[in-house]
């Protein structure tokens, strides 16, 4: 296989896995880095990828036959929008993301509901799936033919603390021992 054939092979792969990159590429419409600086550039910016994200987000959303509402008001978010990035771009100095939002959702959410509750959705979706990834490799090394008998939440506790815990070097395991030896005795234990 050449180069050519190789990449268009990732290409057509990249397409089949992602179908809507239209909406993906919508979304970064609500990061205020993208966000052009001139004011009177600010007030159009983003007006038709919103769009894209409330047409994609007005579908009716179906779980086990079962329909649920929607998750905000499509018609107030877009009257919301506009005075939104006014107020984002006058009271914040910073544009990074992950100082922002915390914030807007603390002190706007009563303001700007719907698109607050929209940025909420966009950041919860994972653009990768490395995390889940790395659980499975986690549970693999955990899981293995001495360890059969563990129960879920017991795996589960593990690959938490595995994943997220502190490092081996950082734990104190003599606080970890008397909080173990302090619990009922177990059989076969002496």
């Amino acid at each position: 296989m050449d180069a050519h054939d190789y990449s268009t092979n990732v290409i057509n792969e990249l397409q089949y896995r992602f179908p809507n990159r239209q909406l993906f590429a919508s979304m970064k419409i609500l990061n205020p880095r993208e966000w052009p600086n001139d004011s009177q550039k600010l007030l159009l910016f983003g007006d038709n990828d919103l769009e894209i994200l409330l047409k994609y987000f007005e579908q009716p959303n179906f779980h086990n036959n079962i329909q649920f509402s929607t998750l905000f008001d499509i018609k107030k978010c877009r009257k919301e929008w506009a005075e939104f990035k006014m107020i984002t771009i006058n009271n914040f100095s910073s544009n990074n993301i992950e100082i922002l939002l915390p914030l807007l959702i603390q002190d706007y959410n009563d303001i700007f509901p719907n698109i607050i509750k929209l940025i909420q959705i966009v950041y919860c979706i994972p653009f990768s799936s490395v995390k889940c990834e790395c659980g499975f490799s986690r549970q693999n090394k955990i899981k293995i033919k001495d360890k059969n008998l563990l129960t879920i939440n017991i795996l589960d506790m593990l690959i938490r603390i595995s994943l997220e815990g502190p490092e081996s070097k950082n734990f104190n395991y003599t606080c970890a021992y008397t909080i173990w030896s302090n619990q009922k005795r177990r059989t076969g234990i002496k």
